[in-house]
């Protein structure tokens, strides 16, 4: 009882003092630590990266191996809707072009697992967020052409079509890649080092089996007002793999979204081809509106023992006295996948989270073996708001983040962002990594260091005498991390729940 009477002393003493103007501010940010206001990477590309220039490659230095990458897209395609437990849905493919930005030849021999194989997806950023709305199956490549897309071209054996030249680019079609003939399952290839067999099951023969299938609600520019679209392409092989440049397989390019015929919007690219980059940097580049970056946006890659993971947040005052958390995920090429994810929440009663949210996709075509039950979450039990699939020794065809898949987890919390360490499971391996992030303060964090403590007691009282003067020494920091009460302000009648809270009461 003495303690917590010297802390409410304490705190008033201040208050009743006149607030020096050498407060001490915030604590500036260590060098690499990551930034809430500011992406990592202040010049991240927007859509114009990497265009492609007659007789010139303007991308990374080329390895000393094949290396290979999506240089160019096509179409897309749209090939038919159908209604599936009453949701009208269209299904498209991408065309696109494969480089060899290497310096020797990469195998692309048809007949035997030697080859590239390509995959698309979709995405739609709206709203502060990005999700991912459709995936392809894979189209198996089986005949190069030896083009100069990507730069000066140095074709293999005379123009043979079994290996792509070095410099050398070769494209397929749009209708060529949702050709259900050509198509072949994601699950029977291992990412992290390209391998698969030849010989696979095809999808079905209905309109959208094996295809990019997105609802057409998802497109309905009517629903989705502001709304910009992207395509993305991805490719695999096992000269790429085996060379350890796997981790550039992504591009990505606007999508228009056209008219509605035939039950189903048209789609074509627009503008410039982000190389070597996947779709989820455009919720940095163009989370403004087009074109418009957000600063509020983080990406940053993360690179495991198989593979890489991309992952992006942005943490950001919703304007109803809440805080909106946003995370995407992206499995680049890891065959270990993800099978939880888990920020530090604090109390959950104590920073109200709400509207706690999981968007994953679906993997289509006769004979996917998955189960795609949505993760679910354990709303922040134990200070810890965590989503988890079934675990692997359990059921090794649940629900994973696989490659070239993205999912989102999101909710709303009362408290303001604080630097926080990320957990993020990998399914297959059952082991974790830790990656910075955000999350929220506990209730009473005044000073935004991520924790409550005597350290506290300046900020909270110069909150209480000059909200202005607090917002100034502390950007970023809500005042309302101390509405210890929840009435929605915080004022005088939050000091003995804040004293009440130091204690350890």
């Amino acid at each position: 009882m003495s303690r917590r009477l010297l802390l409410i002393a304490g705190t008033l003493v201040l208050l009743m003092t006149a607030w020096s103007p050498d407060v001490a501010p915030a604590r500036p940010r260590a060098d690499g630590e990551v930034g809430f206001s500011q992406p990592p990477d202040a010049a991240a590309p927007a859509e114009p990266h990497l265009p492609a220039q007659p007789g010139e490659f303007g991308g990374e230095w080329p390895s000393v191996t094949s290396d290979l990458i999506v240089g160019e897209t096509a179409g897309p395609r749209k090939w038919g809707t159908a209604t599936v437990d009453g949701m009208a849905m269209t299904s498209y493919s991408h065309g696109w072009t494969g480089c060899n930005v290497g310096s020797v030849p990469l195998q692309w021999i048809d007949g035997t697992p030697n080859h590239p194989v390509i995959g698309g997806n979709i995405y739609r950023l709206r709203n502060g967020r990005i999700e991912q709305l459709g995936q392809s199956w894979l189209k198996w490549e089986f005949c190069c052409l030896e083009g100069g897309v990507c730069g000066a071209c140095s074709p293999y054996c005379g123009a043979c079509c079994d290996h792509l030249g070095v410099g050398c680019s070769s494209p397929s079609t749009a209708d060529r890649c949702g050709s259900q003939s050509l198509l072949g399952p994601r699950w029977i290839i291992n990412p992290s080092t390209g391998v698969f067999t030849q010989n696979h099951p095809h999808p079905g023969s209905g309109t959208l089996d094996g295809r990019i299938v997105v609802r057409n609600d998802d497109l309905n520019p009517a629903l989705n007002s502001g709304a910009l679209f992207f395509g993305e392409l991805l490719t695999l092989s096992p000269d790429d793999a085996a060379a350890g440049n796997g981790e550039n397989n992504m591009s990505y390019k606007r999508l228009n979204v056209g008219a509605f015929t035939g039950g189903g919007y048209a789609l074509g690219f627009t503008g410039l081809i982000a190389r070597t980059l996947p779709a989820i940097y455009a919720w940095q580049a163009h989370g403004g509106g087009l074109n418009v970056p957000d600063p509020n946006v983080v990406i940053q890659t993360i690179d495991v023992t198989d593979g890489r993971l991309v992952l992006g947040y942005k943490a950001a005052l919703a304007g109803n006295g809440l805080f909106h958390y946003e995370f995407a995920l992206l499995n680049v090429n890891s065959d270990a996948s993800v099978g939880s994810f888990s920020i530090p929440a604090g109390d959950a009663a104590d920073v109200l989270l709400a509207d706690i949210g999981f968007k994953d996709v679906d993997y289509g075509g006769d004979g996917m073996p998955y189960d795609l039950s949505d993760w679910p979450n354990n709303a922040g039990a134990d200070g810890l708001l965590t989503w988890a699939t079934t675990p692997f020794p359990v059921n090794p065809n649940a629900n994973a983040l696989r490659f070239g898949t993205m999912y989102n987890f999101r909710f709303d919390a009362r408290t303001s962002p604080v630097d926080r360490l990320i957990t993020i499971g990998r399914f297959k391996t059952g082991d974790s990594i830790t990656v910075p992030g955000k999350g929220p303060a506990p209730l009473g964090d005044m000073n935004c260091d991520g924790v409550l403590d005597i350290l506290d007691i300046n900020a909270f009282t110069l909150a209480l005498a000059d909200p202005a003067a607090y917002a100034a020494a502390y950007p970023g920091c809500a005042a309302t991390n101390g509405d210890m009460n929840a009435d929605g302000q915080t004022d005088i009648l939050d000091i003995n729940p804040f004293a009440d809270a130091l204690a350890g009461g």
